[in-house]
């Protein structure tokens, strides 16, 4: 994320110490380890207010047991005074006075793991205890406080005779008054730090806020710095500021401004227990901030607040003339975080209303917010790795609502592509910088690659195909695995009868399994119609069939083709099973059912007479007898294809012929007189 944000801030400030860090800044951890402070005669007041913020990890099983601040022992009689905890979060503050201990204690009311502002007070005639500023217990008693010459211990008893009594927990801003301030004090100045304008500041008589790393230092002007004894230095959550506002019970509207720049308005018509709204007048501490976001290193707000029920805080705040917003209104919003203690500051996604110049927020919760600039993040989709075919595109779309563009490559910025779509098609890394006011920002990178497109063959299949044949298989589609489509089109054949007559275009796809591209080639194919089943009408020995123009005919005996018996009509010459089949000029062809001829042999003419052919069928010799004898007869065998196989002259009423060496078949023997003939069928067996 790049971001530009200039502005200037100046902020003068006087504090009475030089050691104040911003908002709590820091606490310790204790468990078995403490701090002392030496003893001196300004920790030893006969009257004492002790405040500190707590925050326990366990309770003992007393509430004499968690010690907070001690400078009290009876070694040498009853001495001094402590701020404990225990007894399931009870709060106890214990004074000896004329030589005996007196104690006042709250309910169990603190929880664990939970910031407590704790406080206990003494003015001479009662002692009262305090939590987050409200009075949870007192006990009457009179006479001053009865000191001794202990040390002064934080995080455990300091006479340790009767045991340590370590706190277990976070403890910061420890102060010793020594007088009772009064509850309005306690309240005002729990949430932000002592200063010289604190009405008691006259009676601090120690205050360590343990900002100074390493080491012990006190605030106030009576030096009363200490000694570290384990105890682990932190970020402290406590809700602690450099000014603050506050609230108990009826309904809250706490306005806390700053500079006269800006403000926050927290409000709710609720009752509540109590609510404090501060100001820490400094840059959070190593804030880690969310992708983005630009804090105002200025200052930043929190809020302390408890209810017995659950509770809506509307808080506004009023950026105003905040210099932050200055060119980047439209990207002004809140972070926000649980607490010093929590480093990660998160967009808060506040309401925005340029015309008041506000951002608005409900908390229902403790919270720490600071303006922000959530700077919009140059994004688009789609990114990362990507691939596409040769011949395709991929448009990228920015996801900010940035107003300035410009899109890069490799090579740097890509002229003209300076709005919010841009289209690629070639090999790359692309990447887009967005701006919008003072902020820009560079998006990831899409890195394109380009898949080629494979190569494919339809395969061979015929481009004409009459409507009876049988389904056609296509030969080597490549590469192997691609899909066949169209009509008629069954697995990889191609079905006549259920594509019917017509042109069709058929497809072979196939889709590379590993880089999904994918390729089409076509054939195209004609199915052409059959003819239709042709009809032989037969006439004594002529039979005929439809003449349909576009059409050929070829006749056949017992299924063997005639030669030159190519007409509509043909006569019989011998009995037998004849068939005709048409043929379109579309090489289609269909055949007749068989027509069978008998009445042929015995000829009409009579100058032959009574004609017998036996045997017939013959596996050799024939004997023709004829009815007269008076003639020479010519004689001629041929096969059904017309070749002549024998001829000769012979005289007499009987004919003889042999077919020994003839093969099987079916032979035309054609017997002639004068100017009169007959054909007789013989059949080789």
């Amino acid at each position: 994320m790049i971001k530009t944000l200039l502005f200037i801030v100046t902020i003068s400030l006087s504090y009475f110490a030089s050691s104040q860090m911003a908002g709590s800044g820091n606490a310790f951890d204790f468990s078995s380890n403490d701090i002392t402070i030496p003893n001196s005669s300004s920790l030893n007041p006969t009257l004492i207010s002790i405040e500190a913020w707590i925050n326990a990890d366990s309770w003992g099983t007393n509430s004499w047991e968690n010690v907070i601040v001690s400078k009290d022992g009876w070694a040498s009689g009853d001495q001094g005074y402590t701020l404990r905890t225990g007894a399931n979060g009870t709060l106890s503050f214990n004074i000896s006075s004329a030589g005996a201990w007196t104690e006042t204690t709250s309910s169990p009311i603190m929880q664990l793991n939970k910031w407590y502002h704790v406080a206990g007070t003494y003015d001479g005639s009662t002692l009262r205890v305090y939590i987050n500023g409200e009075e949870v217990g007192s006990s009457a008693h009179s006479g001053s406080i009865q000191n001794g010459t202990y040390d002064l211990t934080i995080g455990r008893i300091s006479y340790t005779a009767g045991g340590t009594r370590y706190f277990d927990g976070e403890i910061d801003e420890v102060r010793i008054w020594n007088s009772a301030i009064p509850q309005t004090s306690i309240q005002n100045y729990m949430c932000q730090k002592v200063t010289g304008t604190h009405p008691e500041y006259a009676n601090l008589a120690g205050y360590w806020n343990f900002d100074d790393l390493g080491s012990i230092v006190d605030q106030s002007v009576n030096g009363n710095s200490g000694t570290i004894n384990g105890a682990t230095q932190q970020l402290s959550g406590a809700p602690i500021g450099d000014e603050s506002i506050f609230s108990y019970g009826g309904p809250v509207d706490l306005v806390l401004p700053w500079m006269g720049t800006d403000s926050v308005e927290v409000s709710t018509a609720s009752t509540m227990d109590y609510v404090h709204v501060y100001r820490v007048d400094d840059a959070p501490q190593n804030p880690v901030i969310a992708s983005g976001v630009t804090l105002d290193p200025s200052h930043y707000y929190g809020i302390f607040a408890g209810n017995a029920s659950a509770y809506s805080l509307n808080t506004t705040y009023h950026y105003g003339s905040n210099p932050l917003v200055a060119g980047n209104e439209a990207y002004a919003n809140i972070s926000g975080h649980l607490d010093g203690s929590s480093a990660f500051w998160s967009n808060e996604n506040g309401v925005l209303n340029q015309t008041l110049n506000t951002l608005s927020k409900s908390y229902t919760t403790r919270r720490e917010f600071a303006l922000n600039i959530y700077c919009p993040s140059a994004a688009f989709s789609p990114n990362g790795s990507q691939s596409i075919c040769a011949g395709e595109s991929i448009t990228l779309n920015n996801n900010s609502p940035a107003t300035i563009y410009q899109w890069f490559d490799a090579n740097g910025p890509i002229s003209g592509e300076t709005t919010s779509t841009f289209t690629v098609n070639s090999i790359g890394d692309y990447y887009l910088i967005a701006n919008d006011g003072e902020c820009s920002d560079t998006s990831n990178t899409l890195s394109l690659s380009v898949n080629p497109i494979p190569t494919v063959d339809f395969g061979t299949l015929t481009s004409s195909i009459c409507e009876g044949s049988s389904d056609t298989s296509i030969i080597s589609g490549s590469p192997v695995g691609g899909v066949y489509s169209g009509t008629g089109i069954i697995g990889s054949s191609f079905s006549p009868s259920t594509a019917g007559v017509g042109s069709y275009w058929l497809y072979y796809t196939y889709s590379d399994p590993t880089t999904t591209c994918s390729n089409i080639d076509s054939s195209s194919i004609t199915v052409n119609a059959q003819p239709n089943i042709p009809a032989i009408t037969a006439v004594n020995d002529e039979m005929c069939t439809s003449v349909i123009a576009g059409l050929t005919y070829q006749w056949y005996l017992d299924g063997v083709l005639i030669s030159g018996a190519t007409n509509a009509c043909y006569t019989a010459p011998v009995n037998g099973d004849y068939t005709v089949i048409c043929t379109s000029i579309d090489n289609c062809s269909e055949s007749s059912i068989i027509e069978t001829m008998s009445i042929i042999g015995i000829t009409e003419n009579t100058a032959f007479g009574n004609i017998s052919l036996s045997p017939n069928p013959t596996e050799g010799k024939i004997t023709v007898q004829l009815g007269s004898s008076d003639y020479t007869t010519s004689s001629v065998i041929t096969d059904l294809s017309g070749r002549i196989l024998h001829s000769d002259n012979q005289t007499g009423s009987e004919l003889v012929f042999n077919l020994e060496n003839y093969p099987v078949g079916t032979y035309l023997l054609t017997l002639s007189q004068a100017d009169q003939s007959t054909v007789l069928k013989v059949i080789k067996k």
